[in-house]
């Protein structure tokens, strides 16, 4: 359960802190892109897959959306999984 709150609460902060500098991620802090090869554990090809996933989604929508999509998706998946006992 703790796991889950962490994960809810590390995303809450990451999209308070993107909405207070405007959409755009602050110098010197952790970018989409970075964040989301994180919770893809370094494989990019599976980071990749999932920005494909996003675009094939919602095919209007640039490079940055799809990441934070993407990330959204996964966090989410991740809360979710923790909460039923990783059933």
């Amino acid at each position: 359960m703790s796991v889950t709150i962490l994960v809810v609460v590390a995303f809450g902060a990451a999209l308070w802190m993107l909405g207070l500098t405007g959409g755009r991620w602050p110098e010197g802090s952790t970018t989409p892109e970075q964040t989301l090869l994180r919770l893809c554990l370094g494989d990019r090809s599976r980071m990749q897959r999932l920005i494909s996933r996003e675009y094939s989604r919602a095919p209007g929508i640039d490079y940055e959306e799809a990441m934070r999509r993407a990330i959204e998706r996964l966090a989410w998946g991740r809360a979710l999984s923790a909460d039923d006992g990783g059933r």
